[in-house]
C-alpha cells in the first residue's frame, strides 16, 4: 500500500479530521476523500467529529452570548448610574419633573421592549414629551418617531400633516398609519390616536431610573 494512504488511514482510524490529516501528511483532500470517504468506519468518524464539532459552536456560542449579555449588562447600569446624576440637576427644574411623570403614567413601561413609546389623543400631551425628549434626552431627539392610529373615514395625509404641526414632528419622520378594524367605524376622535416611540433599551434604563428616583424623592417628602 502507499505509504502515504498508510499514514492517513491509520490517521484516520485515531479519529483524526481531513483537515489535521492534510497539515500532518501533506495529501491533499481530494486524495483523503478518494481513499477514506466510502468507508463505512471513516463515515462513522466522520460523524462523531461532526457532532463534537456541533457541541463545540454551540459551547462557543453560549460563551458569546454570556459576553455580550454581560457588555449589555454593564452599558445599562451605566446609563442608570448617569440618571442618578443627572436627576441631582434636574429634578427642581419644572418641565423635567413633569416629564417625567407623564411617561409614568402614559408611557410604556415594559423595560423588555426596548421602545420609548407614549400615546395620546391629545396633541398637547405628545408637545410636551417630544420638548422634554429635546431638552433631556437630546441624542434620542432626531430620531423621535410617530405614528397614528386611525378610524376607517379618516384621511391618512390630513391626519399626519395635523399632528405634525400640532407636536412638532416633521412629515418624513412619521411611520405608516394603522387604521382600527372592527364592527364600529364612526369616528370618536378626528384626528385618531398618535404616539411617539423611539427604540433604545439603555435609554429606556434610564428613563424608568428617573421614575423610580422621582418616587423616592415624592415617598420621602411625605407627599402621598
Amino acid at each position: 500500500m502507499n505509504p502515504n494512504k498508510t499514514h492517513a488511514v491509520s490517521l484516520r482510524r485515531q479519529g483524526k479530521s481531513y483537515k489535521e490529516i492534510v497539515r500532518i501528511t501533506g495529501v491533499p483532500k481530494s486524495t483523503l476523500c478518494g481513499w477514506l470517504q466510502h468507508q463505512k468506519w471513516s463515515v462513522a468518524i466522520r460523524k462523531k467529529l461532526s457532532k463534537i464539532q456541533s457541541e463545540n459552536a454551540r459551547v462557543r456560542m453560549i460563551a458569546i452570548t454570556d459576553k455580550a449579555r454581560e457588555q449589555r449588562q454593564i452599558l445599562y447600569q451605566s446609563y442608570r448610574e448617569d440618571a442618578q446624576t443627572t436627576f441631582e440637576g434636574y429634578y427642581k427644574e419644572a418641565l423635567f419633573v413633569a416629564g417625567v411623570m407623564l411617561y409614568w403614567g402614559e408611557g410604556d413601561n415594559k423595560l423588555s421592549n426596548g421602545l420609548i413609546r407614549i400615546s395620546n389623543s391629545d396633541p398637547m400631551v405628545l408637545k410636551f414629551f417630544h420638548a422634554f425628549v429635546g431638552r433631556y434626552l437630546p441624542e434620542l431627539y432626531p430620531k423621535l418617531k410617530m405614528s397614528l392610529v386611525l378610524y376607517p373615514d379618516l384621511e391618512d395625509v390630513a391626519s399626519c400633516e395635523y399632528w405634525s404641526e400640532k407636536v412638532g414632528i416633521p412629515l418624513d419622520r412619521f411611520m405608516k398609519s394603522q387604521y382600527i378594524q372592527g364592527r364600529s367605524k364612526k369616528r370618536t376622535l378626528p384626528y385618531g390616536t398618535a404616539q411617539i416611540y423611539v427604540p433604545s433599551t439603555a435609554y429606556k434604563h434610564k428613563l424608568l431610573e428617573w421614575i423610580q428616583l422621582a418616587r423616592s424623592n415624592i415617598q420621602h417628602a411625605g407627599i402621598v
